[in-house]
């Protein structure tokens, strides 16, 4: 059996490739950009349309290791410039913000690879301009300058009008979710409610009543999971969890993690802090995004030097419209590269031969827990670049 897996699975790349590289007939989206005479034919976006885009761990830092000679950065802009205006067309941008925003470190730290730090002056309004709207502070490295530093952080982003969550002075304000709504009309309101909350910090050890990020508790999650569908059954819920091994695939506790949140209600689980990109697959009704990867972090990363990892990374574009009287919700996840030393600390979208490999990665490692995940997968392009569009499985494939 295994060994016919093992065939099947090999099979795919060649597939993946031969899907994304040649295009069909009369389905020019799909054609190389190499082909100047087979541009293609992008589809018109809807301007009335509510869209929300999550992407993975973000840093713009000032202290990791680089090539002898190198300064740090002082274009906190720059790293932006291959992504196109993905980011800034959006209406909501939501980042996990695994940096300290603060002034300076102290001398005895400053040289410490292990700690992440953003300039307050210069990271707030840059990221205000490339599009962000919203940062999760539930992560590892949020207190690595203590508290106080934790607490600069959100000072400065309320200054750069940028909206915080995932953190707090106690757990009732750590817990509070980042709504989003917007009115369609006659076609009703679409409500979004986004939880988030930091699995990879083992102890947090912190005097008095002193901000810290929200810990994973699933008891506490899934209960708050159950009482928001309660009170508003037609609310989606994400969830935004700081979780995983980095530069790694999933693990079983991310697995069982992500089970047990579907089943409590929630809608959408989609995964930072991986680094790169993690397996995609569904859970009952909902979606499961197990690592978006980064967005934009200009450190060296250890794409090169972790033996599966991969160079590529998410963006998760959530879209919800109007069609026929009745809000119609499209996911759509737009693969990046996003390995520095490779790109000149300059993420992009895939060209055309590597989202053959991301599609190929996908089903190699999702296929033991969705053998349909080939039938919910539909390559796209549209003015943004390439991407998947996640489908949700027929009635057949659920109860297989």
């Amino acid at each position: 059996m295994r060994a016919r897996q093992a065939l099947v699975l090999g099979l795919l790349y060649v597939l993946a490739v031969v899907l994304v590289v040649v295009p069909d007939r009369g389905k020019r989206a799909t054609a190389s950009p190499r082909d100047a005479t087979a541009a293609p034919e992008l589809p018109e976006e809807d301007s009335t349309a509510l869209d929300v885009l999550f992407v993975g761990d973000l840093a713009l830092g000032e202290d990791f290791a680089r090539p002898e000679g190198a300064e740090p950065p002082d274009d906190y802009a720059a790293p932006f410039a291959a992504l196109g205006d993905l980011f800034t067309h959006c209406d909501h941008v939501i980042a996990s913000l695994e940096t300290p925003l603060i002034d300076a470190p102290p001398d005895h730290l400053r040289d410490d690879e292990q700690l992440y730090w953003s300039r307050a002056d210069l990271a707030p309004p840059v990221l205000a301009e490339q599009g962000i709207t919203a940062v999760s502070l539930a992560n590892d490295h949020a207190l690595d300058f203590g508290e106080q530093a934790l607490l600069d952080t959100t000072l400065a982003l309320d200054g750069a009008d940028i909206s915080w969550f995932g953190a707090g002075r106690d757990l009732a304000e750590a817990s509070e979710p980042l709504h989003i709504a917007q009115d369609f009309g006659e076609a009703g309101t679409s409500r979004m409610a986004v939880l988030t909350a930091d699995a990879q910090t083992r102890s947090i050890k912190l005097a008095g009543d002193g901000i810290r990020p929200r810990r994973l508790h699933l008891g506490r999650l899934g209960e708050q999971i159950e009482a928001l569908k309660a009170a508003d059954p037609e609310l989606f819920v994400v969830v935004y969890p700081h979780w995983g091994q980095p530069y790694g695939w999933q693990t079983t506790e991310q697995q069982e993690i992500a089970q047990a949140l579907v089943e409590a209600g929630a809608d959408l689980v989609v995964g930072q802090g991986s680094h790169m990109m993690q397996e995609v697959e569904r859970h009952g009704g909902a979606w499961v995004l197990y690592g978006l990867g980064n967005s934009v972090f200009t450190s060296l990363g250890q794409y090169q030097k972790k033996r599966r990892a991969l160079p590529f990374s998410f963006a998760l574009r959530v879209q919800v419209a109007a069609v026929d009287g009745e809000l119609r919700r499209t996911l759509r996840l737009y693969p990046l590269h996003t390995d520095n030393l490779a790109n000149g600390y300059r993420p992009r979208p895939v060209t055309v031969t590597e989202i053959g490999e991301v599609y190929w990665r996908l089903q190699w490692f999702g296929y033991e827990h969705d053998r349909h995940l080939k039938a919910h997968l539909r390559l796209e392009q549209d003015r943004f670049g390439r991407h998947f569009e996640l489908r949700a499985p027929t009635s057949t494939e659920e109860g297989s």
